[in-house]
């Protein structure tokens, strides 16, 4: 496994890449306010058995700090479009869970190019059902609903 940060739209973006193999990269794309570990990590042995897999986490989420600009579907597919760049992949396939999703949605619409094989799984498609606590960054530290791990992620971040 490598691990880095790669400088991107001013956002010094944590990422790893594990395994090797012919073919596209796979990139996959954690869950709003996840960790790469929460997402996938019973999963990720698996899936870079055969093939190269770019993890990463966005703006404001595990090991990538949080910056001075608002957080949306379209800063946070720039970024991972600025990755694949600062990596040297012209194409990946996507695999996008939850907010993961979303932005994997963004990528594909910005960026077509970058994009192989595209999967979103769990992707909402309105913010009307979503809880106060999780919709709001601001009560992320003392929700009750939100994981451990991401409250005291969310509790360090600089």
């Amino acid at each position: 496994m490598n691990t880095g940060y790669a400088a991107v739209n001013g956002l010094k973006m944590y990422y790893e890449v594990h395994g090797s193999g012919p073919g596209r990269p796979l990139v996959l794309l954690p869950g709003g306010v996840l960790t790469i570990e929460l997402s996938f990590g019973a999963v990720l042995p698996a899936l870079a058995e055969g093939r190269q897999v770019i993890v990463t986490e966005l703006q404001g989420h595990g090991r990538t700090a949080d910056i001075d600009r608002d957080m949306s579907m379209a800063a946070f597919a720039g970024d991972v479009a600025g990755l694949l760049g600062h990596l040297g992949v012209g194409q990946a396939d996507v695999f996008g869970f939850s907010l993961g999703g979303g932005v994997a949605l963004q990528l594909a619409l910005d960026r077509p190019e970058l994009v192989g094989r595209l999967v979103a799984a769990s992707v909402g498609y309105s913010p009307d059902g979503t809880h106060p606590d999780i919709a709001d960054p601001a009560r992320w530290a003392t929700s009750t609903r939100m994981p451990k791990i991401g409250r005291a992620s969310c509790r360090e971040r600089v």
